[in-house]
C-alpha cells in the first residue's frame, strides 16, 4: 500500500514535467511562429524584387520597341525621299491595244510609224479612233521617270504622259485640263512645252 508522502511526491514530479512539456511546446510554436514569419518576410521580399525586375525589363522592352520603331520610320523616311528623287530608266513599250488603226508598231512593240491604210484590229475600247496616238504599255503612279525617244525627221508630233482616264475616242486635244501633259512639235515646227504637273492621276 503507497504512502500519502510517495503519491504527493509523484504528482510534483508530474506536474514539473508537465509544466517542462508545455514550456518546450510553447517554445517550439514560437520558433515555428518566427520561421514563418521570417519565410513570409522573405517571400514578399522575392515578390517584390521580382515586380521590381519584371517591370524594369518591360519598360527597356517598350523603350527598344519604341526606338525600333523609330530607326524604322526613319528608313522609310528617307527610302521615301530617295525614291522621290530617283528618276528612272524607263522602256518605251507600247500598248497595240491603244495604237490608231493608222499606227503601225515594230514587233517589239519599241516603234512606231503611220500609214494610210486603215489597219483590221479589234475594236479595243482603249484604243485611239481619230487622233494618231498610241500609250505606253506599263503606266506608273508615283516616282520620277525619263523616255529617250528618237523624232529624227519628223515633221509633227506629240510626246509627253497621259493619265488612264484620258479621253481616246473622236477629237483631241492635248492638254493638261484633258489629261495629256505633251511636248509638241507643230507644223509650223513650232516646240512648246507644257510644263503642268501631271498630278496623281496613274500616267501611261
Amino acid at each position: 500500500m503507497m504512502s500519502t508522502s510517495s503519491v504527493t511526491i509523484y504528482k510534483g514530479n508530474w506536474n514539473r514535467a508537465r509544466r517542462t512539456q508545455m514550456h518546450e511546446k510553447d517554445a517550439n510554436h514560437k520558433t515555428l511562429q518566427q520561421e514563418l514569419e521570417e519565410m513570409r518576410r522573405e517571400k514578399n521580399k522575392l515578390q517584390g524584387a521580382y515586380h521590381s525586375l519584371f517591370n524594369r525589363l518591360e519598360l527597356n522592352l517598350q523603350n527598344e520597341k519604341n526606338n525600333l520603331e523609330d530607326i524604322v520610320q526613319d528608313l522609310q523616311n528617307k527610302l521615301s525621299d530617295v525614291d522621290d528623287k530617283t528618276i528612272y530608266a524607263t522602256k518605251s513599250t507600247l500598248d497595240p491595244n491603244t495604237a490608231n488603226p493608222r499606227i503601225l508598231l515594230s514587233a517589239d512593240n519599241a516603234e512606231m510609224s503611220t500609214t494610210e491604210h486603215i489597219q483590221n484590229v479589234p475594236d479595243h475600247p482603249g484604243r485611239f479612233n481619230i487622233a494618231l496616238a498610241v500609250l505606253g504599255m506599263v503606266g506608273f503612279s508615283s516616282g520620277r521617270h525619263y523616255w529617250e525617244v528618237s523624232v529624227a525627221g519628223k515633221l509633227c508630233y506629240h510626246l509627253g504622259m497621259a493619265s488612264e482616264s484620258a479621253q481616246r475616242r473622236g477629237t483631241i486635244i492635248f492638254s493638261p485640263t484633258k489629261g495629256f501633259w505633251t511636248v509638241v512639235l507643230d507644223k509650223e515646227g513650232q516646240t512648246p512645252i507644257v510644263i503642268s504637273s501631271p498630278g496623281s492621276d496613274w500616267i501611261k
